[in-house]
């Protein structure tokens, strides 16, 4: 015997994503803002990193040219 399929859909309008809605708590929401400030932080500093490769790069082409030519 089959069972007639229930279409159901979650969300009220105009939220019609069909996600049921999720309440967080204040503990959830600063875990995340905590870990997005941590990842954000992690970011920085490999960009100031690069940068800095980058630019140690430049310095030694340009030493070895001015010195090359000397």
């Amino acid at each position: 015997m089959t069972h007639p399929t229930r279409h159901v859909r979650a969300g009220r309008p105009p939220d019609n994503t069909g996600c049921l809605p999720v309440d967080y708590t204040q503990a959830q929401l600063d875990a995340w803002r905590d870990e997005e400030a941590a990842q954000a932080s992690a970011d920085r500093a490999l960009r100031l990193l690069v940068a800095g490769y980058i630019a140690a790069i430049m310095l030694c082409i340009a030493a070895l040219a001015v010195w090359g030519n000397a």
